[in-house]
């Protein structure tokens, strides 16, 4: 992104279509190439009309009654300096990694392209059915820097041949395992025609289990490669206002 007075390293924006009680919700996080200046995060309510800037609290509650916290994002949505990481070795262990066109796809949601989402199931609907392959990974433990974070730990598995999150344990205040995170990585030439040969992982699904509570927050992804749906224009602010 050019010009980048801002120095920004990097945006994520969200739009909820439906349900109608929180459609048009907008989520906006900016992140700075300096890596100890906080985000900015910016939220648009739907039914408000307008944009409120979020409190750094607010990344590590309930997003919209999810089982997510914003700093769940994509494995870890945050500062590095927000933890203290320390690498525990490798472990070999099961992963998603798969190819999507060859799974059990769900019929429950309907694509004008015909494209099918990952299917679930299994106690709850909370368990992907896909394909695991036995994978390497690097094992990091990240604390929070700040006491009065409400998890303790995370303890991330990190893909060694693409770096990729794919499994993550969250462990709560006294240590004790909280929530599962899981999120499947699809082959691009197996996925969308437009992410062949792109070379890199797809998600594809995500699984959030909160083993205290026993429930779960799932997610179907329908990515595209390449960037041609994300305009500069779309992480802004002014964005946000325009979008009812």
């Amino acid at each position: 992104m050019t010009p980048n007075p801002s120095q920004l390293f990097r945006g994520i924006y969200a739009k909820v279509l439906e349900p109608l009680d929180v459609k048009n919700t907008q989520l906006l996080i900016q992140r700075f190439s300096d890596d100890l200046k906080r985000d900015d995060a910016y939220l648009y309510l739907g039914f408000q009309r307008r944009v409120r800037r979020l409190a750094t609290g607010q990344v590590t509650d309930a997003f919209l009654g999810s089982d997510l916290m914003v700093e769940d994002f994509e494995g870890y949505n945050g500062r590095i300096s927000d933890m203290v990481w320390t690498y525990k070795g490798t472990a070999d262990m099961l992963a998603p990694f798969f190819n999507h066109n060859e799974q059990k796809l769900s019929d429950e949601f309907k694509e004008p392209d015909g494209y099918r989402f990952i299917a679930f199931g299994g106690k709850g609907g909370c368990f992907p059915i896909v394909s695991w392959q036995l994978r390497k990974m690097y094992v990091l433990e990240a604390k929070p820097v700040d006491p009065g974070h409400p998890i303790s730990k995370r303890v991330y598995y990190v893909d060694s041949q693409t770096f990729t999150m794919s499994r993550t344990l969250i462990y709560d205040r006294k240590g004790e395992l909280w929530k599962s995170f899981t999120v499947g990585k699809s082959l691009p030439d197996h996925h969308l025609p437009e992410n062949k040969g792109s070379g890199a992982p797809v998600d594809d699904f995500f699984s959030m289990v909160d083993v205290q509570s026993k429930h779960c927050t799932t997610g179907q992804f329908k990515a595209h490669m390449g960037g041609k749906l994300t305009p500069v224009s779309l992480f802004s602010v002014q964005n946000m206002r325009g979008g009812d």
